[in-house]
């Protein structure tokens, strides 16, 4: 990853979580730092929103371009393992694994995230905040 992608998906994170604050949407965290048991090294969570009684784990994705896919599944199944970490920690907590992209990926990675229970937003900071708002209501 160069810097500059790095740069443009922590710029995403800000902005989908000022975003989030402005619709009172209690940001928990961004860039939270965990292990996913899978990863060598720690890897981490772009964002953990807590709204209407639910968390929200998030994954953003801010390509320009076709988001690979094998990166995707790689952040997915981490994604899926804080989840599971949290339901674990007796907490009576469950976190609703959610992957948020500015371009819409393939058609084969909306379905591998749909297969493994993870939603999908599409859209910039503000539209995104308003799909989580009706996920929320569900």
């Amino acid at each position: 990853v160069n810097s500059e992608s790095l740069v443009k998906g922590h710029l995403q994170e800000l902005k989908l979580a000022l975003e989030a604050e402005r619709r009172g949407i209690k940001v928990i965290s961004i860039g939270m730092k965990f292990s996913d048991g899978v990863k060598k090294a720690d890897t981490d969570l772009d964002l953990l929103l807590l709204y209407k009684g639910k968390v929200f784990a998030i994954e953003s994705k801010a390509y320009s371009n076709a988001v690979p896919g094998d990166m995707v599944r790689g952040d997915g199944v981490s994604l899926l393992k804080f989840c599971e970490q949290i339901r674990n920690s007796g907490d009576e907590v469950t976190a609703i694994p959610v992957f948020i992209f500015t371009k819409a990926p393939s058609k084969q990675i909306l379905q591998w995230l749909e297969d493994n229970g993870i939603k999908t937003i599409v859209g910039e900071s503000d539209e995104a905040m308003a799909q989580l708002d009706i996920l929320a209501r569900l």
